[in-house]
């Protein structure tokens, strides 16, 4: 005697390979993010993170305003380095520009992970140059 079963039906996924697939795509693109971070970090620095250093520096001095152009960063030295900085106050009493400026030390998890820069790293710098101008 033989049990017919009825037919196949292979079009349903088990659970085990849609998690598969999903933990494969998402290695990928963790790696994909990765690789482009490394060697291209100029793309997030002078996009997302110029921005934060200026929103950071606007809540700790929202008496001056701050302009950054060409953010740079080296991996191997682990310092960020900008071109130009120009501090200027609000009411133009006071305006100062510094070139070539870079902060080495900076907890670059801390700026992933929470979004922000702490404004005493922050702080303690910019007082450290501000006496240069």
């Amino acid at each position: 005697m033989q049990i017919n079963h009825g037919p196949a039906n292979r079009s349903k996924w088990s659970p085990r390979k849609v998690a598969a697939y999903a933990g494969l795509a998402v290695g990928a693109l963790y790696l994909f993010v990765r690789w482009y971070s490394f060697f291209f970090p100029e793309t997030y620095i002078n996009g997302y993170l110029k921005n934060q250093i200026i929103k950071a520096f606007t809540r700790a001095y929202p008496a001056y305003s701050i302009r950054i152009a060409g953010v740079h960063y080296n991996i191997w030295k682990n310092r960020i380095g900008c071109d130009l900085i120009a501090l200027t106050s609000i009411d133009s009493t006071f305006s100062c520009s510094i070139a070539k400026f870079s902060v080495s030390g900076i907890g670059w998890g801390q700026i992933l992970w929470r979004g922000t820069i702490a404004s005493k790293a922050l702080t303690a710098q910019l007082q450290m140059h501000e006496k240069l101008c």
